[in-house]
């Protein structure tokens, strides 16, 4: 059984981005460690959010934090 890692060390950040994202919760502030940033969306429920690599890798999983709020996606589809 192999073990996976972080890709966060190889997200090339100034590539990444997000339609529709609020200005103040945004995608950069999501791609920290701190804990306190989120990404929300602008107008409506939908964000488009493209991640770009430095190099070449294999997602396994995807893990997403969200709040106890009733703020959380109810549908997440993942594109490649």
């Amino acid at each position: 059984m192999s073990e996976y890692s972080s890709l966060s060390p190889l997200i090339e950040e100034k590539k990444c981005y997000a339609l529709n994202q609020n200005t103040t919760n945004n995608l950069k502030g999501a791609l920290t460690k701190n804990s306190s940033e989120f990404l929300e969306s602008e107008d409506d429920e939908q964000l488009l959010i493209t991640l770009a690599f430095r190099d070449v890798v294999k997602v396994a999983q995807i893990q997403f934090s969200t709040f106890n709020d009733g703020r959380a996606p109810k549908t997440i589809k993942v594109c490649c």
